[in-house]
């Protein structure tokens, strides 16, 4: 009969191993305590996936549907940064002067307007910037993507730019 001792000393390392990264692989995490708070992070919404009316200063379509694969949303409130993508039936060129419209009733200025294939509408509220960018679907209606940022303001100067004059 066979004893470990007769075994190689790295079978006799490994099979001790083995059996005790089974073992815990078994257990389970620690879960905090129920009074702990969560950490600060990215801040989802759990309607994301039906309705992107989780943001309150950006008007959106009455029919769109927010894509929560796709959405990240980080704050809250009319401070909140980030992502948010939908679908809605109207057209890209609907969508272009809905927004258009509706962005200027919320006090966002329109500082560049593109219409194309991808139109992309870029408008200023405050120190936030919010730049909006619509895409024709294959059938019917666009693909909307909404991206809010803080306002960084007109950065330095590039070379060549003539100084203003006071």
């Amino acid at each position: 009969m066979k004893t470990m001792r007769n075994q190689p000393a790295s079978l006799r390392l490994t099979l001790p191993l083995a059996g005790l990264l089974a073992l815990t692989g078994c257990m389970k995490a620690p879960q905090p305590a129920p009074s702990e708070a969560p950490a600060a992070g990215p801040v989802m919404a759990p309607t994301v996936g039906t309705s992107p009316r989780v943001v309150k200063d950006i008007p959106m379509p009455p029919d769109a549907k927010a894509d929560a694969d796709k959405t990240l949303i980080m704050g809250q409130g009319e401070a909140w940064t980030g992502r948010l993508v939908m679908t809605t039936s109207l057209s890209s060129a609907e969508a272009c002067t809905f927004f258009q419209e509706r962005m200027d009733g919320s006090g966002w200025r329109l500082i560049s307007a593109t219409q194309a294939k991808t139109s992309i509408l870029t408008f200023l509220r405050g120190d936030r910037v919010a730049s909006i960018q619509i895409e024709g679907r294959w059938f019917t209606g666009s693909s909307i993507m909404v991206m809010v940022a803080p306002f960084q303001g007109a950065g330095p100067k590039t070379p060549g730019t003539p100084a203003s004059s006071n």
